[in-house]
């Protein structure tokens, strides 16, 4: 698991830290779009960084992400009912979803990919002359 500290976020009434995302799910959520998109992915991202043993802030939980799930769609419930639901303002329920996509980009990075990046990332060494 990541070292990365997971974001804590209120929707409603509501409050949960979130858990990691699987890889493959979290790659689902990085395409470039339209911002109806932007708020599917990012409904179905914090729904799988969701804790199960913290209530869903809308009536119906969604049910779990797998591979075969269309994570537009099923982001696009979520979404529908946790705007409906949470009683929140479209902005303020916006920028948790983009917490949760960031998060889950972030939580299916390991950590020797985060060193690998730094390490890539040093300036280069002047060559004396």
């Amino acid at each position: 698991m990541p070292e990365h500290e997971a974001p804590t976020v209120t929707v409603g009434n509501i409050t949960a830290t979130l858990q990691p995302v699987p890889m493959l799910a979290a790659l689902t959520l990085t395409e470039d779009g339209p911002v109806s998109l932007a708020f599917a992915l990012g409904a179905a991202a914090l729904r799988m960084a969701w804790p199960e043993t913290v209530a869903w802030p809308a009536k119906r939980r969604p049910r779990p992400w797998t591979v075969r799930t269309n994570t537009a769609d099923w982001g696009a419930e979520a979404f529908d009912a946790l705007y409906k639901e949470s009683g929140m303002k479209l902005v303020d329920l916006a920028a948790i979803l983009n917490k949760a996509r960031e998060w889950a980009a972030m939580s299916a990075i390991t950590e020797a990919e985060v060193k690998a990046a730094e390490d890539f990332s040093d300036a280069p060494v002047a060559q004396g002359g």
